[in-house]
């Protein structure tokens, strides 16, 4: 399902938010209401339209199943996993040994580095999940306030919008320009 954009008509905020709760855990009532109430109904343009989509998803699913590693951006149990970490240590300001014996991990300093280079990884995902990725922090603060952009950040990131909404703004507000940098990085280690 295509993200949330900013510009969505802000009445139709509660379907989207029912349409990600369905999609993301009752996947197959969520298919069978599409298939029943919009598929049987669409006209022949809708259904070119829908059969473009599932083509080219359809074939970025074939040449993303290459082989080899999975990406951490990728598996939703390491994204919970990674959000949890650096809201325990951004916003609950836990030092890293509790949140290592919180992990299950043994208090060394490679754990350390093993857990602040998931917060880096976390944050990278930050910035690549911003629309417009601004590095402006008004900007970034205006576009945090937008209902859209809590829904698409709550549904990529696993960041609990709709019950702490000031504490996420906090955590990308401080995590987007970390991201920014490691994507620079990465840019200039590709060069």
């Amino acid at each position: 399902m295509a993200s949330p954009t900013t510009q969505e008509d802000p009445r139709h905020a509660r379907f989207l938010d029912l349409c990600l709760l369905y999609g993301d855990f009752n996947r197959p009532l969520f298919l069978r209401a599409i298939l029943h109430s919009f598929v049987e109904s669409a006209g022949p343009a809708e259904l070119e339209t829908l059969r473009r989509a599932i083509r080219d998803r359809a074939e970025s699913l074939r040449r993303r199943d290459k082989g080899g590693r999975p990406r951490a951006e990728r598996d939703w149990k390491w994204i919970r996993a990674a959000a949890q970490l650096v809201w325990q240590r951004e916003i609950l300001d836990w030092p890293w040994p509790k949140i290592a014996a919180a992990a299950g991990l043994k208090p060394t300093r490679p754990n350390f580095r093993t857990l602040e280079f998931r917060r880096d990884r976390y944050a990278l995902l930050v910035w690549q999940a911003l629309p417009g990725r601004s590095d402006r922090p008004g900007k970034l603060r205006r576009m945090l306030d937008a209902k859209p952009i809590q829904r698409l950040l709550r549904s990529r990131l696993a960041l609990p919008f709709d019950t702490h909404p000031k504490e996420c703004k906090k955590l990308v507000l401080k995590l987007a320009p970390r991201g920014l940098h490691l994507a620079a990085d990465l840019f200039d280690h590709n060069l």
